[in-house]
C-alpha cells in the first residue's frame, strides 16, 4: 500500500468555527469560504515564538510519553484510511478547541499537495506537502497558535518525521483513526465522491492495522464525530494539555 489509496476527502470544512458538528459521509458541497490553497510554495525556515511567549512541555499521561518527541509544540497527526474520517475528525477537534479558548491551528494535508502530478520517487507529494506544512505553520506560529492539529494519509513513522521536523519544537502523537469495513464503505458510498475506490480502500485498510505504527488509536465505528473527536484527546492524554493560559485566546 505505498502510497497509499487514492485520497477520499472527507466532508468539507463548514464556513465558520462553531458550526454544528458534521454527520460522517456528507455530502461534499461546492468549494466556497475555502482556505488559500498553500501549492507549490517554497520551503520556509522554522518561524520563531512570539516575543515572550517560549512555550512549555507537553504533559501528556504518563503511559502515552513515548508518543511524544522532544519538543514543546504539541502536534497531532490524525490518520487512517480513506473514508475513516480524518478531515471531519480533525476540524472537529479544531472546533472544540476553539470553543475552550485554546489557540490551535488545524491543517489538511491534502489542502497542501493540491498540485501538478507528484513525482515517481514521491507518489504522494509529501516532499511538496511537508514544505508547505513548515510554511504554512510558520504563519499560525507568529499569529498566535499554541498547537497544531493535522490530518492526512501517511504510510511509515519516518515520513511523519520528516513532517514533524519542518514544524519547530513539535512534539508529535500519531493518532490512527479506525473503521470496519462496511462502516468506510458506508462513508465512501454515502458521500458520493469517488465511490468506485471503495473496494481498494475496504481491501488495503488491515495493512495499516499489520504495520501500525501509531502512538495510539481510537474507533469511530458507530460513534458520533464529536464523541470520536473527545475520545481521540482523551487516548492522546487530554491533549493538547497546555498549561493554564499557556494556549488560551482569551
Amino acid at each position: 500500500m505505498r502510497g497509499g489509496p487514492a485520497r477520499v476527502r472527507g466532508v468539507a470544512r463548514p464556513a465558520r468555527v462553531g458550526g454544528p458538528a458534521r454527520a460522517w459521509g456528507a455530502a461534499r458541497p461546492a468549494r466556497v469560504g475555502r482556505p488559500a490553497r498553500a501549492c507549490g510554495a517554497a520551503r520556509a525556515r522554522p518561524g520563531t515564538a512570539p516575543p515572550g511567549e517560549n512555550g512549555s512541555p507537553t504533559r501528556v499521561a504518563a503511559r502515552y510519553a513515548p508518543a511524544v518527541r522532544s519538543g514543546h509544540l504539541p502536534l497531532l497527526w490524525l490518520y487512517g484510511p480513506s473514508g475513516v474520517g480524518k478531515s471531519t475528525v480533525g476540524w472537529e477537534i479544531f472546533r472544540q478547541l476553539h470553543e475552550a479558548g485554546t489557540r490551535a491551528a488545524y491543517v489538511d494535508a491534502d489542502q497542501l499537495g493540491l498540485a501538478w502530478d507528484p513525482p515517481a520517487d514521491d507518489p504522494g507529494h509529501h516532499r511538496l506537502k511537508a514544505a508547505n506544512l513548515g510554511a504554512v505553520w510558520a504563519g499560525f506560529r507568529a499569529a498566535g497558535a499554541r498547537c497544531l492539529v493535522f490530518s492526512g494519509f501517511v504510510e511509515d513513522r519516518d515520513t511523519a518525521r520528516h513532517y514533524a521536523a519542518q514544524v519547530p519544537d513539535a512534539a508529535l502523537t500519531l493518532c490512527r483513526l479506525r473503521a470496519g469495513a462496511a462502516e468506510l464503505r458506508s462513508r465512501i458510498v454515502g458521500r458520493g465522491w469517488q465511490t468506485h475506490l471503495a473496494d481498494e480502500v475496504v481491501r488495503d485498510a488491515p495493512l495499516l492495522e499489520r504495520d501500525d505504527f501509531s502512538d495510539v488509536h481510537v474507533d469511530t465505528d458507530a460513534l458520533p464525530v464529536p464523541e470520536v473527536a473527545r475520545r481521540v484527546r482523551r487516548a492522546a492524554g487530554n491533549w493538547p494539555a497546555l498549561a493554564p493560559r499557556e494556549g488560551s485566546a482569551r
